[in-house]
């Protein structure tokens, strides 16, 4: 009778650790699921001047091409005739499929130098600062002459500042 009690209590013994291991292998799926939900996180890094103090601003869009009001990311520049590097991150959590950068805002600015924009999603470098303008079309409150990188701000009440949009290239990347 001993011996049929000892041998019932092992197997219960034994049951209840294979409980315990399917119960650590749905925790580790569990937690994979949250990771493969996590969003990208990127930065926009520009190499400019700015005589004047002005104000740059990163606008993020929805995959309806929405924009989220709420989530622009806003950084103030300090005017300089040394080149700046601007970095713009983007807010976290949110799943963003284009970009706008805001070049200026103030309306006393009438031009300033872009040398370079830098995009880095997850760590790694998918904007060069070599072809960026690849990805970007600019609105018609600035000209740039290609040359010297220096854009020519209008500043016109349109309702809208001086901006690169990302276009179908940006998407592919944040999409990506």
């Amino acid at each position: 009778m001993k011996k049929l009690i000892l041998v019932f209590a092992t197997a219960l013994a034994v049951i209840s650790c294979g409980r315990e291991k399917n119960t650590d292998t749905e925790t580790t799926s569990e937690a994979t699921s949250e990771v493969e939900v996590k969003k990208s996180e990127f930065s926009v890094i520009l190499d400019a001047i700015y005589e004047k103090n002005d104000s740059v601003i990163l606008q993020v869009y929805d995959v309806d091409g929405n924009e989220y009001l709420d989530k622009d990311v806003v950084v103030a520049v300090t005017g300089s005739p040394l080149a700046q590097r601007i970095e713009l991150k983007s807010p976290i959590g949110v799943d963003i499929h284009n970009i706008v950068i805001v070049f200026s805002t103030n309306k006393e600015q009438n031009s300033f130098t872009l040398k370079s924009i830098t995009m880095v999603k997850d760590g790694v470098e998918v904007v060069k600062p070599d072809n960026f303008l690849y990805f970007f079309a600019n609105n018609d409150q600035m000209v740039m002459d290609a040359n010297t990188g220096v854009h020519k701000l209008k500043h016109e009440n349109k309702g809208y500042h001086p901006a690169f949009g990302g276009n179908e290239q940006m998407k592919a990347i944040l999409e990506d």
